[in-house]
This record gives C-alpha cells, sequence and structure tokens, in this order.
C-alpha cells in the first residue's frame, strides 16, 4: 500500500498520542514533585534530591521541545494524503478517458516518491529525537534506583513497615490510573470532549506524636473522556479506603521509614 486507511491512520495516531501524554504525564510529575526533608536528612535522600534534578531537566527538555517535532507528524498526513489524492484522480481520468499518458503517470509518480522519500527521512529524524529525549530519562533512573535501594538496605529492620506502606501507596496510585482514559481511534471518531487535570498527591510523614509534616507533593496528569477527573475520583470509595489504610501504617512506622516507603510512587 502507497498509503494506509483511515481506520489503521487512526490507530497510528492514537497510539502516538497515548505515548506522548505518557511523557507529557512523566515530565509534569518529576517538574512538580518536591521531596520534603527528615530530621536525620540520610545521604541516599540526598542522592534521590539530586537524581531527581536531573530528571526535571530531562522533563523541561521533553515539554519544550517535543511539540516541534510531533506537530510535524502530522502534517506529513496530510500532505502525503493529498498528494496521493492528486495522483489518484488524473489515474481516474485517464482510465475514464482512455488515453494512456506514459510521461504525466512518471511525473505523478515521480512527485509521490519524492514525497513519500522525505517523508520517511523526516519520520526517522522524529523517532531519533523522541528516542534522544527518551534516553535522558534512562540516564537517571538507574542511579535513582540505586540511591532508592541504598535507602532500604539502611532501614533492613523496618522492610516489613516500609513495604506495607509502599503496597498501599501503589494501590491508590493504581486506582488514580484507573480512572485516566487512553486515547484510541475510537474516542477520535466518536467527538466526545477529552479533559486533561492535574492530579496533586501530598504524602506527609506522621510524627512519634502525630504531628504529620508535607513530605512528598506529585502532580501528574490524567485524561478522561467526557467526564470531568473530579467527578470520577469524588465517587470511588476505595480510594477513600486506601488513604486510610496509609495513615494507620504510617503510624507504626519511623519517619525516614516512611519516606523510604515514598519512593515506590
Amino acid at each position: 500500500m502507497l498509503a494506509p486507511d483511515a481506520v489503521m491512520t487512526k490507530d497510528i495516531l492514537s497510539s502516538i498520542w497515548n505515548q506522548k501524554t505518557i511523557l507529557n504525564g512523566y515530565s509534569t510529575t518529576v517538574q512538580n514533585t518536591v521531596v520534603g526533608k527528615v530530621p536525620t536528612n540520610p545521604q541516599w535522600l540526598n542522592g534521590v534530591r539530586t537524581e531527581l534534578k536531573e530528571l526535571r531537566v530531562a522533563g523541561n527538555s521533553w515539554m519544550d521541545k517535543s511539540p516541534e517535532f510531533i506537530g510535524l507528524i502530522p502534517a506529513q498526513i496530510v500532505t502525503l494524503s493529498s498528494t496521493f489524492e492528486a495522483f489518484a484522480d488524473t489515474i481516474t481520468k485517464m482510465l475514464k478517458s482512455k488515453e494512456t499518458n506514459t510521461p504525466a503517470i512518471i511525473e505523478l509518480l515521480t512527485g509521490l516518491k519524492k514525497q513519500y522519500d522525505a517523508a520517511t527521512t523526516q519520520a526517522s529524524d522524529i523517532t531519533r529525537e523522541w528516542m534522544r529525549h527518551i534516553g535522558q530519562f534512562r540516564a537517571v533512573i538507574p542511579q535513582m534506583e540505586k540511591s532508592i535501594q541504598e535507602g532500604w538496605q539502611d532501614l533492613a529492620d523496618e522492610e516489613e513497615k516500609i513495604t506495607e506502606i509502599a503496597v498501599a501507596l501503589t494501590q491508590l496510585q493504581d486506582e488514580i490510573a484507573t480512572l485516566s482514559s487512553q486515547i484510541t481511534s475510537g474516542v477520535i471518531s466518536s467527538g466526545k470532549g477529552v479533559t486533561s487535570s492535574s492530579v496533586s498527591i501530598l504524602y506527609k510523614l506522621v510524627s512519634t506524636s502525630g504531628v504529620s509534616v508535607p513530605y512528598l507533593s506529585v502532580v501528574s496528569l490524567a485524561f478522561t473522556i467526557g467526564k470531568s477527573f473530579y467527578d470520577l475520583i469524588s465517587k470511588t470509595d476505595q480510594i477513600v479506603d486506601d488513604l486510610k489504610k496509609i495513615t494507620e501504617l504510617q503510624t507504626e512506622a519511623t519517619q525516614v521509614a516512611q519516606a523510604a516507603a515514598a519512593t515506590k510512587m
């Protein structure tokens, strides 16, 4: 085929959109994640802060540059479509008139090939740029994971409590994630509105006296179809239960252990 059909094109575009929103959401999260301090301020936590700064740089780079090259994708589809349509119209007219103009056909095919080659080259450039940005994130993550692992090793005697809090935090995030929608070709065809919401999670450390201190603030993006994210989350009892469980577990762990559990967010 010289060009994908309408269904395949929408599937490709929706896949690109979902990948873009994942990176946008991750970039938004690292840009807006604030890690507080605990009384002992262990070295591994300083490492996490440093690596988070590096992730912010990568996130800023993606958010700043991605609109430039991602916007070229639909533009190429439109250009190729117009070129192919002109070629098809000319061939159809020739067939109806029973006149074969070989030089004209060759000229049209040459123009179509040039446009296709240009689109292919640009697609390769976009892919390289896309992977370069992903590489910036990947370069930092292993070191951050190492710092986090050091923290868990330092707190080996509280590993069970840390794990319980981490599992509860993960469950909360999973519940929130399930409320967000993926953009599919069906959604594009339906014409339903897609709403982008900023979701903020504030994680507080609970002291032995019961006083809670803001420690970690995480902001992410959620995409919903036809409804606002607030309408969905306000009617989800499971999220309320998750928050209660997290608070109960925190009262049984030290502040440093609570901080270590937050590394799983």
